[in-house]
């Protein structure tokens, strides 16, 4: 779980003590549109990757596809993501 979360540390603020409520209220706002505006099958590998902590290799056992695929999505969705939050004017 740890190598899961260490990955979005570049696209996601860390949410320290110098953040307020209203910050990280923004925050998850903001992540549940990007994870909306996903299609659905990438989606689902975002979430059970940083939700629920799998390994890509499970990941990619549970979807039918191969583990460097799973890589190559979830690291174009962690750039989306970072993009998506700039926009937001949610900086790391």
């Amino acid at each position: 779980m740890t190598l899961a979360l260490s990955e979005l540390e570049e696209c996601i603020p860390d949410g320290g003590r110098d953040s307020d409520m209203t910050d990280k209220i923004a925050l998850a706002d903001a992540l549940n549109a990007f994870l909306r505006s996903l299609a659905e099958d990438d989606m689902r590998i975002f979430v059970r990757r940083y939700w629920f902590g799998l390994s890509v290799a499970d990941i990619a056992k549970e979807r039918g596809m191969g583990q460097s695929n799973v890589k190559i999505r979830l690291h174009r969705m962690r750039l989306g993501l970072k993009k998506y939050l700039e926009t937001e004017g949610i900086l790391i």
